[in-house]
């Protein structure tokens, strides 16, 4: 056990536990307001739980974010600085969205208890606590069970009461107005996007956690909640992962249906697929040159799989040169697979479109004060209010696509949503 105090300061206390708990259980257990974030194969989960600090701007500021963020803690011992996280998001754009009140475009807070399930261990962080607080909490949750195989769970199967495409005509118009505008201009490509709304008899967060690890998709998982609100995604795409100054990032796009036949080759042979995900492995390497010359990476895509999909997948890795986190986040969003190419154009393009996207495809993640961390960008991702959920989803269009076809596309990437919700079509 170590603890750290300051009169200036909150105090911080750490407990290691040596062995797995069941964030399942953590989640349940725990009544104040919690997010959640687990990585693609599940071994890094990590909750918080009820509130030390917000860091909450009505502008897209991560550098104000960022001060605010290490100004609180100007003094911690240097062991403890990697178990105190940050854990929020952007707004998609500066221009924010009406189904998104509840969130602000920087939209982040410290947990007051933060548990990180690692390596074998599970590390509880107690922030501005004493001693005893943080020893009740420990000896609640070690009585906790720690495989989720052995609880006995009955889980909500809700049914689908409604479904609403809230903008189909204003999506085929904006492909129309996108393809021909690349005919005309030096945009190449565009991401546009849907929404649904879907009414559930029944939606409990912590079933959606429960389908999600007991799910063998191979994509993370993030729950942020703000008033009535819940924002979660399971998504298949990493924006930024920084341990040190090594950066690893990547890009995926060109999508195929799994149930397409001999579809990995067909995706691999694409042109259409080949070619969007040239522009997004370009646009990626050409943005990570203003901080780094040090990028590596293949110039062949590879296949990422998914429960409903395959992907075009190119790892990207290398150091980092006087950045931070929270800079190279800004500077790679929005990527091609989210924007368009080049991002001037797709970006004036986005703005005409209306879709109004709020977190939908926006940096979602953590730092902590060693200024390491991890963002995601929120596809697949719906907005909780009762038993309400707002889906999202997106398709890329180059000036070859088809309306009916990229509606297709889209109407695939609201499944992943639908099995979360544990309703089907």
């Amino acid at each position: 056990m170590n603890d750290h105090s300051n009169v200036c300061e909150p105090s911080v206390h750490i407990y290691k536990i040596n062995k797995i708990l069941n964030i399942y259980q953590l989640y349940c257990h725990f009544n104040d307001k919690k997010s959640v974030l687990i990585n693609k194969d599940k071994s890094f989960q990590w909750i918080g739980i009820g509130q030390y600090k917000a860091i909450q701007l009505d502008e897209i500021n991560p550098a104000a974010v960022e001060k605010t963020f290490k100004g609180y803690f100007k003094h911690i011992d240097t062991d403890l600085k990697r178990h105190v996280k940050l854990f929020g998001g952007f707004h998609f754009d500066q221009l924010g969205s009406s189904y998104f009140k509840d969130f602000d475009l920087s939209h982040f807070y410290i947990p007051k208890v933060q548990i990180e399930i690692a390596n074998g261990e599970t590390i509880v962080t107690l922030i501005d606590g004493s001693q005893e607080e943080l020893n009740q909490i420990v000896l609640a949750i070690e009585n906790l069970d720690t495989l989720i195989g052995n609880l006995n769970i009955t889980i909500n199967t809700p049914e689908i009461a409604s479904v609403v495409d809230l903008d189909l005509n204003q999506f085929k118009d904006n492909v129309l107005k996108a393809t021909h505008l690349m005919t005309t201009s030096d945009l190449d490509k565009v991401v546009l996007s849907r929404k649904k709304r879907v009414q559930m008899t029944h939606i409990d967060p912590a079933d959606i956690l429960y389908r999600a690890l007991t799910n063998d998709e191979f994509s993370y998982f993030a729950m942020i909640p703000s008033n009535d609100a819940i924002f979660i995604t399971k998504t298949p795409e990493q924006l930024v992962k920084l341990e040190g100054q090594t950066y690893v990032t990547n890009a995926i796009a060109g999508t195929m249906d799994k149930n397409m036949p001999d579809a990995k080759n067909v995706l691999l042979n694409d042109e259409k697929n080949l070619m969007e995900h040239q522009l997004v492995t370009n646009s990626i390497v050409s943005d990570l040159k203003q901080v780094t010359e040090d990028i590596v990476y293949h110039h062949s895509p590879i296949i990422m799989e998914n429960q409903f999909f395959y992907h075009l997948y190119t790892p990207i890795s290398g150091k980092l040169q006087n950045a931070s986190l929270l800079d190279l986040a800004k500077i790679l969003h929005p990527t091609p697979a989210l924007g368009g190419f080049p991002k001037y154009l797709s970006n004036a393009f986005l703005k005409e479109a209306n879709e109004e996207r709020g977190l939908y495809g926006a940096p979602l993640g953590y730092m902590d004060l060693c200024g390491d961390g991890e963002f995601i960008v929120s596809i697949r991702s719906m907005l909780i209010q009762g038993n309400e959920a707002l889906m999202f989803g997106g398709c890329g269009i180059i000036k070859d696509s088809q309306v009916d076809l990229e509606v297709h596309e889209t109407e695939i990437k609201f499944n992943p949503m639908f099995k979360m919700l544990g309703g089907k079509l």
